[in-house]
């Protein structure tokens, strides 16, 4: 459903001024003052003379309130955009924070490799997801792509060995 909140609020705006009254003289008169008599409308219900006499007052009370329910909806639609922004620049940088972090550690992890393979305490490719786990505990920082990283350096060596032997 689509409100066309300009076109109700002119409608309200040339509407006779308020607050508007009703009186009950064999049926329901709604006028803006009730000294002047200038009868604005006519009810056979008090239930519907209260409606629209209330109208007066009610609707741009509601006009004004739908205003600026709209105005915040455009605030939190706009915080939201930039939020998001915020997000994608900081997964980002925190991927290239990770990047960095592998490209710093991947020497010393090679170090750690190559003196494994010589001194021949990782031979195979279940000697390496053991010795893997077990630095792991140890708390060397290594996720999935060092450890893949790592899974190709040892399967170098070990192929190198075999053929140098």
């Amino acid at each position: 459903m689509t409100i066309d909140l300009n076109a109700i609020k002119k409608r309200a705006e040339a509407a006779t001024e308020g607050p508007w009254y009703y009186t009950e003289i064999d049926r329901y008169h709604i006028s803006p003052d009730i000294e002047d008599g200038a009868e604005i409308a006519e009810a056979y219900a008090e239930h519907n003379a209260v409606f629209i006499a209330h109208a007066r007052q009610d609707v741009p009370a509601l006009i004004e309130l739908v205003a600026q329910k709209q105005a915040e909806v455009e605030r939190l639609r706009t915080q939201q955009a930039r939020l998001i922004a915020e997000l994608e620049k900081a997964d980002k940088f925190s991927d290239e924070l990770r990047a960095e972090l592998f490209r710093q550690q991947l020497p010393g992890i090679r170090k750690i490799v190559e003196d494994c393979v010589d001194d021949r305490r990782i031979e195979t490719m279940e000697d390496l997801k053991d010795f893997y786990a077990e630095n792991r505990a140890r708390k060397i920082e290594a996720d999935r792509e060092v450890y893949e990283a790592v899974c190709g350096m040892i399967k170098d060596m070990l192929e190198k060995r075999k053929e140098d032997d």
